[in-house]
């Protein structure tokens, strides 16, 4: 029996690296795990591989700065387990070039990803999660995202502009996290508010 058993679990940006890792880890305890992203073919590979395992996956492709794509992906989840339990987004843009190559455009796609696709993703899995009775919501980073470098390129700032999570109102009986993490942990403790 794993920790995550008859959870059902969102993870945008599952198709490549840490996004990857967690959908596979996630399945392994026991989650059923939608796994979202841009690219089609990573996406399907990974929920290929968790079915595989004896695991329950969706692969769906889309873009978490696009709010019909993320409300397609909540909807399915919804349509085939009922709802939204964990939501991870660890879909994110890093540019390669130095900071004095980069162009505003180049950079409004780094803010529509990481920082509209946050707060896109966070706003559209809130409801489900309290019609469940609460849930978790995590947006990992670059464990530099607070200490910027000299050769730092724009992907950890948005990331650090995220907007903090309102509480909920009084009468709320939900519980649902939010939180924003680094990866790997920092030595302190990430922040996290409860809405």
């Amino acid at each position: 029996m794993g920790v995550l058993d008859g959870k059902v679990a969102l993870v945008a940006g599952g198709g490549t690296g840490i996004g990857r890792a967690i959908a596979e880890r996630f399945a392994r305890e026991g989650a059923r795990v939608a796994v979202f992203g841009r690219r089609p073919e990573p996406v399907r590979e990974v929920a290929s591989a968790i079915r595989g395992a004896g695991g329950a996956a969706l692969a769906i492709a889309g873009d978490a700065g696009v709010e019909s794509d993320v409300a397609g992906l909540v909807a399915a989840a919804r349509t085939e387990w009922g709802g939204v339990d964990v939501m991870v987004n660890s879909a994110a843009v890093r540019l390669q070039s130095p900071l004095t190559e980069i162009s505003a455009a180049d950079f409004a796609e780094v803010l529509r990803i990481n920082l509209v696709g946050a707060f896109v993703l966070t706003k559209l899995v809130t409801g489900p999660m309290r019609q469940r009775g609460g849930g978790a919501s995590f947006t990992s980073a670059p464990r530099s995202a607070p200490r910027p470098r000299r050769s730092s390129r724009p992907m950890s700032p948005p990331r650090v502009g995220s907007p903090p999570w309102p509480a909920p109102p009084p009468s709320s009986s939900s519980r649902t996290a939010f939180a924003s993490t680094s990866w790997p942990p920092a030595p302190s403790t990430p922040s996290s508010t409860r809405a």
